[in-house]
């Protein structure tokens, strides 16, 4: 398990509580992840970061967080997901969320980790935040 000690950057700084954080890889999104089909990389290694309501990603050399999915109000779920050749490894995750207009489930972030110890790390991480956030909403 590779797991980084950058104490969450500028997320820690913010107060907000990390509950696990570490490096793997991630899908590129929009057209970049057809860029396989031209020599190029569709996955790129980044550290996550996840509080109690939000993942982050950034670049290994940066503490900027490049993007932000707010698990809560888009309604994440979370799956282990088959792997094929295209993945860097065979240990992936799928986070899909709810598009506001269609109404229809998406495909957001695809993450492969080193190892199964540590995708088993992430889903049980991300799966407890979801259902925090499920419980609730139904409790409301």
């Amino acid at each position: 398990m590779s797991f980084s000690k950058r104490g969450g950057g500028k997320i820690a700084q913010e107060g907000k509580t990390i509950i696990i954080e570490g490096e793997a890889w991630k899908r590129r999104s929009g057209l970049g992840k057809y860029d396989q089909l031209l020599g190029g990389k569709s996955w790129e290694k980044r550290h996550l970061v996840l509080t109690a309501t939000q993942l982050y990603y950034t670049a290994l050399d940066d503490t900027e967080p490049r993007q932000v999915l707010n698990v809560l109000s888009e309604k994440a779920t979370v799956m282990s997901t088959y792997s094929d050749t295209s993945h860097p490894t065979p240990y992936c995750l799928s986070i899909r969320t709810i598009d506001s207009l269609s109404q229809t489930e998406t495909t957001k972030w695809k993450l492969c980790f080193e190892d199964r110890a540590t995708l088993g790390l992430w889903l049980v991480a991300l799966t407890d935040v979801v259902n925090e956030a499920s419980c609730k909403d139904y409790n409301a």
